[in-house]
């Protein structure tokens, strides 16, 4: 792997460093990127430089990569990726779930360990604990939860790392699918995959239907953490799906409460008052045969308070009838930052597959104006018919070091297995649609 030849000489972090920044795989402080390519079949590595980002890639990653387990060699490709200090070394690490017929379940998730030449190779899977301590039950939401879930029954279905227990540690939550409980793996981890410990929980996975986040917020050493889930359960006879804040812990079931139908769920500070609200969007195409709750779907915004979420300030909703937007259709994904760098964190959803809306955070709430950007001003080429995705995800990350948050999305398929990832800088006006930077 190259690394940036003007980057500053790399020492070995004291056990005392920092937590590395969610994507810097290499120690440098500088902002890395990681993204898949090649219709998910490979991963590609940028690397940070002073005020941008390399744009040729520093590494490629494929499941038969040198280092990684002899085991995913079969592997069709990666599904999801997720990125954080997981071993608290000071260099970030990279997640993968690795999907195929081929994989055996307990090892469709593959850690790529940071280091001072970045990701090099050096890989292990995610180990699962047999049994959990008499502590990791009484962290358990469900009471019948005893021991950890079989391996061989229980299937991978997304990834999300974070601080989830107030500790300052990385943790990892392995969302399941219905066949068994989810788990929390707290960190800090050994480079042989194993966590500190692991927690199962029910609230999402086998009796409350599809989880979309894990959130928490803890915000400084020695709160406690408000941790909860947030998930879709089944359709009722209506067609509607509801949408559900599930306590993690035990200890605070009785806090479970609806929420606004969504198909993404994310946190941040969105009226800049010290408290993390939640952020929720649903796509105007609902999967499972539910309808959206309003043509278009709709973005929401619950705020935290001292007492807890929706204890403040009242919901926001924004449509495109009371949004000043032309109509949309959402995509139902969403990334939360801030791009404009006052503080404040703003919302970025995709819509129709060839728009980007960002909405902006104030003292006073998430704004309905919306800067819009399509794929036609930053010269792409027009999305063709079938195209999967369009814009893709969206992602909000700090890659040029000006302490705006920088959207990353991708890939956008162009056609003919082609892709390309796009890199908007943020400004204190919205995203700069002048300079955009393209990554194929």
């Amino acid at each position: 792997m190259s690394t940036p030849s003007d980057a500053a000489p790399r020492t070995a972090p004291s056990p005392a460093r920092a937590i590395a920044k969610p994507s810097d795989f290499n120690g440098d402080g500088r902002t890395d990127l990681a993204v898949k390519a090649q219709d998910n079949t490979a991963v590609r590595v940028y690397s940070g430089e002073p005020g941008r980002l390399n744009v040729k890639a520093s590494a490629v990653i494929t499941p038969r990569s040198p280092g990684m387990p002899r085991g995913i060699r079969e592997a069709d490709g990666f599904d999801e990726l997720v990125s954080g200090d997981l071993d608290h070394d000071g260099y970030a690490d990279l997640a993968l779930h690795v999907r195929g017929d081929e994989i055996p379940d307990e090892h469709n998730t593959v850690v790529l360990w940071g280091a001072p030449s970045g990701l090099t190779g050096a890989a292990s899977y995610l180990q699962h604990l047999p049994a959990l301590s008499a502590k990791q039950r009484r962290m358990t939401a469900d009471p019948d939860t005893d021991v950890a879930p079989d391996p061989d029954v229980n299937h991978t279905m997304g990834l999300q790392m974070g601080n989830f227990d107030g500790d300052q540690n990385v943790d990892l939550m392995r969302f399941a699918d219905d066949s068994g409980p989810s788990e929390l793996f707290h960190g800090p981890f050994k480079r042989t995959g194993a966590a500190r410990y692991v927690t199962p929980t029910r609230a999402c996975g086998a009796r409350e239907g599809d989880s979309l986040a894990v959130l928490s917020s803890a915000n400084s050493p020695g709160d406690e953490p408000d941790l909860g889930i947030v998930t879709n359960d089944e359709p009722d006879a209506r067609g509607k799906q509801p949408t559900l804040w599930y306590p993690f812990t035990e200890e605070a079931r009785s806090g479970r409460r609806q929420l606004p139908p969504a198909t993404a769920a994310s946190s941040g500070d969105i009226d800049c008052d010290g408290q993390e609200d939640l952020v929720l969007t649903e796509g105007s195409l609902r999967y499972e045969g539910a309808q959206p709750s309003v043509p278009g779907g709709q973005v929401s915004v619950i705020y935290g308070a001292p007492e807890g979420y929706g204890k403040g300030r009242a919901t926001t909703h924004i449509t495109h009838d009371n949004g000043t937007i032309s109509p949309f259709n959402l995509d139902g994904a969403q990334a939360v930052g801030d791009v404009t760098g006052d503080g404040c964190a703003d919302v970025v959803v995709t819509a129709d597959a060839r728009r980007l809306l960002l909405f902006a955070g104030s003292h006073t709430g998430l704004r309905t104006k919306a800067q819009t950007v399509t794929t036609q001003q930053l010269g792409l080429p027009a999305i063709h018919d079938g195209a999967p995705n369009g814009f893709g995800e969206p992602y909000l990350s700090d890659v040029d070091g000006d302490r705006n948050a920088d959207l990353v999305t991708g890939p956008l398929r162009e056609g003919h297995g082609h892709s390309v990832t796009v890199v908007l800088y943020g400004t204190r006006n919205g995203f700069d649609i002048d300079t955009p930077l393209l990554l194929s």
